[in-house]
């Protein structure tokens, strides 16, 4: 910058419009690069993401006692079934003698 600044006046405003002008460029192929198809299903893929969150911290709240009182439900249930396959699986076991 202390080099164009003694360069003088017209040199600092020749960078200054090249500037500008690249800024424009940059702008410009930035814009192209997002609107190809992977650049689509990028931005796409990231609003599900962002929708599945907001939804799991809306409903999250509601559904754990809902998760907890099925579970409690289903752990008797998970252990009467064991018991009850013990007797089938010690007469495959007699099978296999």
């Amino acid at each position: 910058m202390n080099a164009l600044i003694g360069a003088g006046g017209g040199e600092l405003r020749k960078y200054t419009s090249e500037a500008e002008h690249a800024s424009g460029t940059t702008a410009k192929i930035a814009n192209q690069l997002n609107n190809t198809d992977a650049a689509k299903l990028k931005r796409f893929q990231e609003s599900i993401h962002v929708l599945g969150i907001e939804v799991g911290q809306k409903l999250l709240p509601t559904l754990t006692p809902l998760i907890k009182t099925a579970t409690d439900v289903s752990m008797p249930l998970q252990k009467w079934t064991v018991v009850r396959n013990k007797p089938l699986l010690n007469l495959q076991r007699l099978r296999q003698l």
